[in-house]
């Protein structure tokens, strides 16, 4: 059927993916290096998690939509400077499927 075939297309994707450890790394160490600016204790420190955006956009470029990719980026903020990051992957079909994920401070 259809869905099997579109289902077994996808776990093989999934299957074939190889973690890119110098592109990890690379991504690791940036934000590393803006931790300071991730705390979360107000008054003294305001976390700016759109440094840390600014730094996953640029991880994921190559994936997006615009550049022949699949996936969709969309930046929002609700609060200046503690912007959100909303990433999505169209399926194969009308189903939903949703993860929320970690913090950026």
């Amino acid at each position: 059927s259809p869905t099997t075939m579109a289902h077994d297309e996808a776990m093989a994707t999934l299957r074939a993916l190889k973690l890119d450890r110098k592109r990890f790394l690379e991504l690791l160490e940036k934000l590393i290096g803006i931790s300071e600016k991730l705390q979360d204790n107000p008054p003294h420190f305001v976390p700016q998690e759109n440094l840390a955006i600014q730094h996953v956009m640029a991880a994921v470029d190559p994936f997006r939509v615009e550049n022949g990719g699949r996936l969709h980026v969309e930046h929002v903020v609700y609060s200046e400077g503690r912007g959100n990051l909303i990433l999505k992957i169209p399926g194969t079909t009308e189903k939903v499927v949703s993860m929320v994920g970690s913090h950026l401070d």
